[in-house]
C-alpha cells in the first residue's frame, strides 16, 4: 500500500485589508475629519459591535469623495485604523 502524501497545514489567512477613504475641503478640515472618524473607530474590533470596518469604508467611499484634499487609511483592523487616522 502506498502511503499518504504530507502536506503541510496551510498557514493561516491574514485578516482583510479595509481601505478608508477620507476627503475635504481644505487641509485642516482634512485632520478634523479624520480626529471625527476616531470615535467611530474605537470598539469596531470589539465582537459586539455592529459596524464593521468595511461597511464603515464603503459608506465613506459614497459620501465622502467629493473633496479636493484627499488622504486613505488602509487597515487590517480597528488598532490599524486608529494609528492611520
Amino acid at each position: 500500500m502506498t502511503p499518504e502524501p504530507e502536506f503541510a497545514p496551510a498557514a493561516p489567512a491574514a485578516a482583510p485589508v479595509t481601505l478608508w477613504p477620507l476627503s475635504a475641503p481644505g487641509p485642516a478640515s482634512l485632520r478634523r475629519h479624520a480626529a471625527a472618524l476616531t470615535g467611530l473607530v474605537e470598539g469596531l474590533d470589539e465582537p459586539a459591535t455592529r459596524r464593521h470596518p468595511t461597511a464603515v469604508a464603503r459608506a465613506l467611499a459614497r459620501v465622502d469623495a467629493g473633496g479636493p484634499h484627499r488622504a486613505a487609511v488602509v487597515a487590517r483592523d480597528g488598532a490599524d485604523l486608529l494609528r492611520g487616522l
